[in-house]
């Protein structure tokens, strides 16, 4: 009687605390983090004449995904009325900081912020709380221990995930030997397309040969880029030859320019896995030359942001996480997705 008496006063002081708890259900409404102002109840969006958003992107240069979602979300801003002010980083901790800071003295009404490292960015997120400005995560979460009042993203996780349950099934009961190059070493998204492809790999062969095989010979990070994995892969095949299996790369310009690197070594044959959804990457799917990509469209995400953005400011509630539409692109469903005249 005594523990069931317990467990029930357990029970009831939790329930305060389970109340305030943060999940990825929760929702926000204020346009201002301490405004006063009530819920938008109705639904009815202003036009945002007069507002500016502010877009610090981690870094612009090296993969056209990044230029496609800032062309995008400025279309899709203004349809609305807003004004969009992009500051690149250039893969720069400091200079980041520094840009959201100047967009902070610029008072502009909202801040988006894609993260080249998502711990780095905390401070500068907690001052423009401070300051009365909301910030939002772009398509690279903001780590939990800063201030961010919604994400749009894709589910970076689920993408990885799926890009090894994938690549495991190419293969029979054998080690797989996997050369992986991933993203920002201090990036969230990056972390997740990772350690998502180890164990959606790893769920695939347990549950077909009950046991587990994958070997990954070499891992670097190139920083989204074309250039830098053409580099980090000439290095990768100076150390592990042609003896690998799978090529992962945690996304599609990350995978041309280490194809491209194979290619001029002579190797072909190997299964090579992206993310993103890139027009170049899906003519290489139909050509053979690479073998599937996880779906992650720029122009979706800046769809996605640019009608939670105009949600937000008008008070409506949004979801903390927002999400795009993910899928596994290989030669079976490409025809789906390729259109040579895309802008990505």
């Amino acid at each position: 009687m005594k523990k069931t008496l317990a467990i029930l006063l357990a029970c009831i002081l939790l329930i305060p605390m389970l109340a305030t708890a943060c999940t990825p259900a929760e929702t926000h409404s204020n346009a201002q983090p301490d405004a006063a102002s009530e819920e938008n109840t109705t639904g009815e969006l202003k036009s945002g004449e007069g507002k500016v958003v502010g877009f610090s992107i981690a870094q612009l240069s090296g993969n056209p995904f990044w230029q496609v979602l800032c062309d995008e979300l400025e279309a899709g801003l203004a349809k609305n009325g807003y004004k969009l002010v992009v500051v690149d980083a250039t893969g720069d901790v400091a200079k980041q900081t520094a840009d959201v800071e100047d967009l902070i003295s610029q008072g502009v009404n909202l801040i988006l912020i894609n993260p080249f490292d998502s711990s780095s960015i905390v401070p500068v997120t907690m001052t423009a709380k401070q300051a009365g400005i909301p910030v939002a995560a772009l398509d690279i979460p903001i780590d939990e221990s800063g201030y961010c009042e919604f994400t749009c993203i894709c589910d970076n996780e689920e993408l990885g995930y799926n890009m090894g349950w994938y690549g495991a099934s190419k293969f029979p009961e054998q080690e797989v030997r996997v050369i992986m190059l991933s993203g920002y070493a201090g990036g969230i998204d990056s972390y997740q397309r990772r350690f998502g492809f180890i164990e959606g790999f790893s769920n695939y062969q347990l549950q077909t040969f009950s046991r587990t095989s994958l070997k990954i010979v070499f891992q670097g990070f190139a920083n989204y880029a074309f250039d830098d994995a053409n580099k980090m892969m000439e290095d990768a095949l100076i150390r592990v030859g042609n003896d690998f299996d799978i090529l992962y790369c945690e996304n599609d310009a990350m995978a041309l320019g280490a194809v491209k690197a194979m290619t001029e070594a002579g190797i072909t044959g190997k299964v090579v896995l992206g993310i993103d959804g890139w027009k170049e990457f899906y003519a290489g799917i139909k050509a053979g030359t690479v073998t599937a990509t996880g779906l992650n469209s720029p122009i979706e995400l800046a769809a996605v942001t640019a009608e939670t953005v105009h949600k937000f400011l008008n008070g409506v509630a949004v979801d903390d996480w927002n999400y795009t539409t993910p899928d596994v692109v290989d030669i079976k469903n490409v025809d789906k997705y390729y259109d040579p005249n895309s802008i990505y």
